[in-house]
């Protein structure tokens, strides 16, 4: 299935050799079309960082949603013949569209936005700001999605705070006693421990040390300098998705702010690759 969702990321490479019948001839299959999936926990890296990720949340009981079950299925019907008429009087327009992209969003998320944006930017009004926003927000610091290494790097910058050196001891204590995070059910049930923590802090030549503690006490731990190569590479800094996403985007729409914004405590991802466990970090791919 994965090499299935990675192959339709592009029109050019959307397909798959698979073979078929009793004589199992090889047969091209296109991939070619939008997907949705829903999934309770990360998915690989190379699906997630192909994806635009919708943080899913279980709702307050003060809170109410419209029930999908109860929508009327004319309303879908209505909503496929609008999209069936865009096509038909603007797709020439879209196939020539370049829209502005974001600076601050990486190339494999800017490929995922740019048809939405040129949508965006066709329908006018403010929805090019709206678009934008939404991108920044979604493919941004703290909910790009990424993989397990990175996104404990994420996690790893947090738990520094404005420390300066940090002891594997204390950081593995802040790492799995935080249930909005997933390293407390880390492998099979069991918490992150500091020998899954070396192993994966290695993937960005990250070892630990003796740092020194009063009474010449010893303890094994991490220095943040050895950390700031990583974090420059593979996070965005902190606060790094605020400000307008490109030239073109005035301040028309800087009032506008994407609905269920998450505090930072409760993100689901960061960098090349997001992440989830228990109920508050389901996602929803697109």
């Amino acid at each position: 299935m994965r090499g299935v969702l990675n192959s339709g990321h592009t029109r050019q490479s959307a397909f798959v050799i698979r073979t078929e019948g009793d004589n199992f001839e090889p047969r091209q299959f296109g991939t070619w079309g939008a997907k949705a999936i829903a999934s309770i926990g990360a998915l690989q890296a190379t699906i997630m960082d192909r994806s635009i990720v919708l943080p899913l949340r279980r709702k307050l009981s003060t809170e109410s949603v419209q029930r999908l079950r109860h929508a009327d299925p004319d309303h879908f019907k209505d909503l496929v013949r609008k999209l069936a008429r865009l096509v038909e009087d603007q797709g020439e327009t879209m196939r020539k569209a370049r829209p502005d992209l974001p600076d601050k969003v990486n190339d494999r998320a800017q490929d995922c936005w740019e048809p939405l944006l040129a949508i965006a930017d066709l329908a006018g009004g403010n929805w090019p700001q709206r678009a934008r926003a939404a991108a920044l927000n979604l493919s941004g610091a703290e909910r790009e999605a990424m993989s397990t290494a990175t996104e404990l790097l994420g996690d790893i910058r947090e738990a520094f705070g404005q420390q300066d050196r940090i002891s594997t001891e204390e950081l593995l204590n802040k790492l799995t006693n935080d249930n909005l995070k997933p390293w407390g059910n880390y492998a099979h049930g069991r918490p992150l421990n500091a020998r899954n923590l070396s192993k994966r802090l290695k993937e960005f030549s990250i070892e630990s040390h003796g740092l020194k503690y009063p009474g010449n006490v010893v303890k094994q731990g991490y220095r943040l300098a050895h950390f700031q190569d990583a974090f420059d590479r593979y996070l965005t800094p902190p606060g790094g998705c605020a400000g307008s996403a490109t030239a073109a985007t005035t301040s028309a729409g800087a009032d506008l702010q994407v609905a269920d914004q998450r505090p930072v405590a409760d993100r689901s991802a960061t960098g090349p690759k997001p992440k989830v466990q228990q109920m508050g970090r389901s996602k929803r791919k697109y």
